[in-house]
């Protein structure tokens, strides 16, 4: 997967670059903006940051600390119905 649509705008999605870096994503003005993540992750927490990034991009004027809560929640009930990362 090269690119992702949310709420209709298109993000490049790229990877951490820096092992302390879980995730970015830039804002949803700039032109070729990128979403990166840790595109080989299969960790709760890594979806956790998928998620967090993914909301950001979708809700960009929401509040750190709601996107941050938001992401975690969210990832703890995929992660508890069973989602785990499979190579296709």
């Amino acid at each position: 997967m090269k690119s992702v649509t949310l709420r209709g705008r298109r993000w490049r999605i790229g990877r951490v670059k820096q092992k302390h870096e879980r995730g970015g994503c830039e804002h949803p003005g700039i032109p070729g903006k990128e979403i990166d993540v840790p595109v080989n992750g299969t960790r709760r927490d890594d979806l956790d940051t998928i998620i967090h990034e993914a909301l950001h991009a979708c809700f960009w004027d929401i509040d750190e600390e709601a996107i941050e809560e938001s992401a975690t929640d969210i990832a703890r009930f995929l992660w508890g119905l069973g989602w785990r990362k499979v190579d296709l």
